[in-house]
């Protein structure tokens, strides 16, 4: 196959090389080439990867060439892929904060990617953590509004990936997450399933530490985010929990 010769021949040094350029066209070509070297082949994401490409193409993210920076997301999404470990080498090594500032840019394709790269590093659990602590929430529920299925599916998977961890909970609820997951007007089948599932991972860590916080909040904090615990609490609770949470306490 050709792109096993391009590797074997000894291209991808040159190719990593290329992506610490300057020049923002020679880094656009090289960033681009590698990552049609590494669609569809895992073999080809560890070669690369071990030729160190990784933290060239975090620093791509920074790039003043949009297509660079493009193409830096979507490949750091593929190399979240290749093995457990990497999802925890990006963020560790810089990509989260340029990934969350993609998601407030103009270009539609640039938030479509940087969603797509933040999915994949949500799969982790310090990283669903690390994400949400870094302002990636609200963002991403922005996106849900666009009228771009791909953009809405990607910030609605990633979602789904930050509500897998119950340290996010709380700042999920905070945010009116859960009325304006109801509230959305999504394009995809796809999309749609992935907010009910992640409506269903909320209403299932409802329980215990999580919901005594909640609580806790909801008598503490500014009046709005009162509002939003309660309208959540009554969504995601069961019968019996309502009844103490918003009858019996009072």
């Amino acid at each position: 196959e050709n792109k096993n010769q391009i590797v074997e021949c000894g291209a991808l040094p040159m190719l990593i090389f290329m992506i610490r350029s300057e020049d923002q066209a020679i880094h656009y070509e090289a960033v681009g080439v590698i990552g049609n070297l590494v669609h569809s082949s895992t073999h080809i994401k560890r070669r690369v990867l071990d030729e160190g490409a990784l933290q060239p193409v975090i620093g791509l993210l920074s790039s003043e060439c949009p297509e660079s920076q493009r193409e830096a997301a979507l490949l750091l999404g593929q190399f979240a892929t290749t093995e457990p470990e990497y999802k925890v080498k990006i963020v560790q090594r810089g990509a989260v904060q340029p990934l969350i500032q993609m998601l407030n840019n103009s270009d539609a394709a640039l938030r479509e990617m940087a969603a797509f790269a933040l999915g994949r590093l949500a799969q982790n659990p310090d990283n669903q953590v690390g994400i949400c602590h870094a302002d990636g929430l609200r963002p991403l529920l922005d996106l849900l509004d666009s009228n771009a299925g791909n953009l809405q599916h990607n910030a609605a998977f990633a979602l789904y990936g930050l509500a897998d961890n119950e340290d996010n909970v709380p700042d999920i609820i905070k945010e009116g997450t859960v009325q304006r997951l109801k509230d959305g007007e999504l394009i995809v089948q796809a999309s749609k399933d992935c907010v009910q599932k992640t409506l269903k991972r909320l209403e299932d860590k409802m329980q215990g530490r999580v919901l005594q916080y909640l609580i806790y909040l909801m008598r503490t904090s500014a009046m709005d985010d009162r509002q939003r615990i309660a309208v959540a609490l009554a969504h995601l609770c069961n019968e019996e929990d309502q009844r103490n949470i918003f009858m019996d306490q009072g």
